[in-house]
């Protein structure tokens, strides 16, 4: 099975390629993995819930600045692919909160928001979450929870995250190849 090497925090880590490693963004340190589902909400918050990278807790991406909103929408998702994102309205019925993340329980406006027009309005009763990239114009929608969608996990609290694949085996190899001359001159 092919293996992508990392260095993380000093130490060398194995990934099988089935796991490439999310995408961190340097502005805020935090990783990215696009899952394509597609899942209702409270699949893709579990799911994102349990998952786990570089020490860091998943969670249904919080996107708080218009320059996260970018990254997201063309680097993470990269094409007009609606998903999840970490927020509610179930609590009071037309302020939403962001429910997942560092940011859970502030409300969205309070930090930003990029509805689309006429957005987030209840229009199917029962439009308690919100969802990325509606119309294709990377602008937010509120939906009903049990719609089926795409999501992001966003790992918060990541720092050090480069990697490293060539460099890694190369030196690794170059360590074999030193002790095995050292072996073979002490016989």
């Amino acid at each position: 099975m092919k293996k992508l090497i990392a260095l993380a925090a000093g130490s060398i880590v194995a990934l099988s390629a089935a796991q490439a490693a999310p995408t961190v963004w340097a502005d805020n340190g935090h990783a990215y993995e696009f899952i394509s589902g597609p899942v209702d909400y409270a699949t893709a918050s579990a799911t994102a819930a349990a998952s786990t990278y570089m020490g860091s807790t998943g969670h249904i991406v919080t996107i708080t600045s218009a320059e996260e909103l970018d990254f997201v929408n063309n680097t993470i998702v990269g094409s007009a692919i609606r998903f999840w994102l970490g927020m509610s309205d179930t609590e009071t019925e037309g302020t939403f909160r962001w429910i997942e993340g560092p940011e859970a329980g502030l409300e969205v406006d309070s930090i930003f928001e990029a509805w689309a027009p006429g957005e987030p309005n209840d229009f199917s009763i029962g439009e308690d979450f919100a969802i990325g990239w509606w119309n294709g114009s990377g602008q937010w929608n509120d939906i009903r929870g049990t719609s089926s969608y795409a999501y992001v996990v966003e790992y918060s609290n990541i720092s050090q995250a480069v990697p490293v694949p060539g460099a890694a085996i190369f030196m690794a190899s170059g360590f074999g190849l030193a002790a095995f001359r050292k072996l073979r001159r002490s016989k």
